[in-house]
């Protein structure tokens, strides 16, 4: 082999070292921008800390996953997490990742925790419902331009698996309160919620696609409205009470162009029926109150949950 030539393979063998770099560096940028994003768009549509353990995007395969999402409770509650996401995966239309507007034929979360608190009359979902109504109004101030056209995305179909929804209500005052709105815990597993043509129209949140904080409220959205759906009867009254005014607050997913919402539920336990087993007439009074509130809510939240007749 000739000097010159060997000098040409040398420079070719450098240059393919260098476009692997390049491509490995670029990968390891990419999946950063997604994990800041998802970070960025929960933080500013919830108003409390989000992160994120690890973004996986595959370019070539058009898929995506994330894992250990974690939304922070709001200042002044007692759990480590609002809500706790085990894993999730997307699949991505490869014809419009570098348009403004990514389609996703579906998105699948799975293993969702979710914790509601009630003390001394205030709540936690109370803080994130008000923060999504300002987003949704527009109350909220816009974070600081990062330059180019903010994405959007359209979903065809958004699952949401294994659902677990733990409530708790501390300090009721007095032995009434105790009996009417019962001190203690009350968990509602959910199977599946399942969401059709998320941003799929010209009308709605955002035009054609939602952004990435709209996705997330939707997602917080529809969880706690299958916790009003799945927990008439169980959680207290005035729980299910604040949740169905707090959504009635917002946009209904329907006005957003969300084809349909269905929900199935586990079993549901919790210390509610040992409270009220135990605590005579009143206790079944109690009961009754709260199967019938239920039943009004059930009422209510149907105008919530698209399809629901």
């Amino acid at each position: 082999m000739t000097r010159p030539l060997k000098k040409l393979v040398t420079i070719a063998g450098a240059l393919v070292v260098l476009v692997i770099v390049l491509f490995v560096a670029a990968l390891m940028y990419i999946n950063t921008i997604a994990r800041k994003a998802i970070e960025a768009g929960g933080t500013y549509a919830l108003g409390v800390q989000t992160t994120l353990g690890s973004a996986s995007v595959g370019i070539f395969s058009g898929t995506f996953a994330m894992s250990r999402l974690h939304i922070a409770n709001p200042q002044g509650f007692q759990g480590d997490h609002f809500l706790k996401l085990g894993e999730g995966g997307v699949a991505v239309s490869l014809g419009t990742i570098m348009k403004d507007v990514v389609e996703m034929p579906s998105l699948t979360m799975t293993d969702l925790s979710v914790r509601l608190e009630k003390q001394s009359g205030k709540s936690n979902y109370g803080v994130i419902l008000d923060n999504l109504k300002k987003l949704q109004s527009g109350q909220q101030p816009q974070p600081a331009s990062q330059g180019g056209t903010e994405k959007k995305f359209i979903v065809n179909e958004l699952v949401i698996r294994d659902v677990k929804i733990h409530a708790e209500l501390l300090g009721a005052p007095g032995p009434a309160g105790a009996v009417l709105n019962p001190v203690g815990t009350f968990d509602i597993p959910i199977g599946e919620i399942r969401l059709t043509n998320v941003g799929k129209t010209g009308t709605g949140v955002g035009g054609t696609g939602v952004t990435m904080k709209e996705l997330a409220g939707i997602v917080v959205q529809a969880v706690m409205a299958a916790a009003v759906e799945k927990g008439g009867g169980i959680l207290p009254a005035d729980m299910l009470g604040e949740l169905q005014n707090g959504l009635g607050g917002l946009k209904s997913l329907s006005s957003m162009g969300i084809g349909a919402v269905s929900t199935a539920a586990g079993a549901v336990t919790g210390a509610a029926g040992e409270a009220l087993k135990g605590a005579g007439k009143a206790g079944e009074e109690a009961k009754k109150a709260i199967d019938e509130g239920g039943k009004k809510i059930e009422e209510g939240i149907k105008g919530l949950i698209p399809g629901k007749k």
